[in-house]
């Protein structure tokens, strides 16, 4: 999850008015947002157990990479609650979006550690629950 506090982002905002707000002032924004500081939230879970939820440690400009998922994430929390769920769940399946930091340098890692993948559609509210979130 990101969450971005005064940034521009590539996605559309839709918003729902009545039809007085319409052309409201306070309804329309005349400018681009300054740049800001983000914050991008990770966090893990499964049925009956939340894992730990991490804010990603990035510098100033740097982006979330597979580099950075794979060293901040999937060889440190991640791979934790991984083990720690043999101890009450047999068949361990990891679900994730098909990102792109998800891929690359990840790929192999997630193999040498026996992490089933089921690969779900990026940005799916019916299928991925994190993105009710």
């Amino acid at each position: 999850m990101a969450i971005k506090l005064f940034m521009q982002r590539h996605t559309k905002d839709w918003v729902w008015r009545t039809k007085k707000e319409e052309y409201h002032p306070d309804c329309i924004n005349y400018g681009r947002r300054p740049k800001g500081v983000g914050l991008i939230f990770w966090r893990v879970f499964r049925k009956g157990r939340m894992g730990p939820g991490v804010f990603f440690d990035l510098k100033k400009g740097q982006s979330v990479d597979s580099a950075v998922y794979l060293n901040q994430i999937l060889l440190g929390p991640l791979q934790q609650f991984w083990e720690e769920s043999f101890e009450d769940i047999r068949v361990l399946i990891v679900m994730k979006d098909n990102a792109p930091v998800y891929k690359k340098v990840c790929i192999p890692a997630r193999m040498k550690l026996g992490m089933t993948v089921l690969e779900w559609p990026p940005n799916s509210p019916d299928l991925n629950p994190i993105e009710n979130i």
